[in-house]
């Protein structure tokens, strides 16, 4: 076999090692245990034995509900987990799946969004803890507009952001102030019951409040921040005028912000990051220094154009190949 594809082998091997680190029911299963019915997660414990509402949202959605139905078992009540369409299959007893768009919402989108805030009043209602399940992807799949927007307005302005260059932390600034789930609302729809949330991550450094525009986490972001980023990105004049009366009302005080940190809301919430980038990257060295090589994980918050990333770690590579 030749040198370049041998080394080839060896990183396509070490790819596989990663994924298979952060495998959503691996993660659920190996991170998460229930014991007489207490749950525990990342030190955090809840009490489940009355049962539980879950939702699901994200890439991984169907995955972790899967795990967590063959945790919980009956002591699931309800749920829904919205996949993006087009999914392999995932057979689940009582959580609903529901196939929604990505990276556009839509009408699926729409319903998973209003199966998982009449779950989470159920929760409330009946003084029952709310299990979200969060993974990249979600501020798409499940999506309410706030009042005054339409789904093709968000749609519109989505797809604008999307090719404007904005950053993921931009573009889910104006995604919570155009929606009615995003930025800690669909935690704060379930309040005073408690809500435990376990994130599998897809944004550098792990925010909250940025992963699938952060449900469950209190916004540091505010209108003003969503009309900035517009702004921004020369999207004034080209956004749907629905959306700017939104964000100026909302400027002005004529709506509710979104729940800010120390809203009393969201006391009863806990957020566990069961798995990141650093996951695949830990797995990846491991297997690599049982082959017999001298890994050692560089970073694991490289973000910015693909392009771009990819000149630097060439330069890398090129460094090592001339000093070796």
């Amino acid at each position: 076999m030749r040198l370049n594809e041998y080394a080839r082998k060896i990183a396509v091997t070490l790819l596989l090692e990663g994924l298979k680190a952060v495998d959503p029911q691996r993660l659920i299963l190996e991170r998460v245990k229930v014991e007489e019915g207490v749950l525990r997660a990342g030190g955090r414990e809840q009490d489940v034995r009355n049962g539980v509402y879950v939702v699901a949202l994200g890439k991984a959605a169907g995955e972790m509900a899967r795990a967590v139905e063959e945790l919980l078992g009956e002591l699931v009540r309800a749920g829904v987990a919205a996949v993006p369409r087009g999914s392999p299959r995932v057979e689940l007893r009582r959580v609903r799946v529901i196939e929604a768009g990505h990276p556009y919402p839509d009408e699926g989108s729409l319903e998973a969004a209003r199966l998982a805030l009449k779950l989470a009043q159920a929760a409330r209602q009946e003084k029952l803890p709310l299990l979200v399940l969060i993974s990249g992807g979600g501020s798409a799949l499940m999506e309410m507009p706030a009042p005054g927007l339409t789904l093709d307005d968000l749609r519109r302005t989505t797809e604008l952001l999307l090719k404007s260059g904005a950053t993921i932390d931009e573009i889910n600034a104006v995604r919570k102030h155009l929606s009615a789930v995003k930025g800690g609302q669909l935690a704060a729809a379930a309040h005073p019951s408690p809500v435990l949330s376990l994130v599998i991550s897809d944004v550098v450094g792990d925010r909250l409040d940025v992963i699938a525009s952060g449900p469950t986490s209190p916004d540091p972001t505010t209108y003003s921040d969503a009309r900035s980023v517009l702004e921004r990105y020369g999207l004034l004049d080209k956004v749907p005028q629905a959306v700017l009366k939104v964000l100026e009302e909302g400027r002005k005080g004529e709506r509710p912000e979104t729940p800010k940190p120390g809203d009393p809301r969201l006391e009863g919430v806990a957020n566990v990051v069961i798995g990141n980038n650093m996951t695949a990257l830990l797995a990846m060295e491991a297997y690599a220094r049982r082959m017999g090589l001298n890994a050692v994980v560089l970073s694991s918050m490289i973000q910015g154009e693909a392009r771009e990333a990819a000149k630097f770690l060439a330069a890398i590579a090129l460094e090592v190949k001339r000093s070796s």
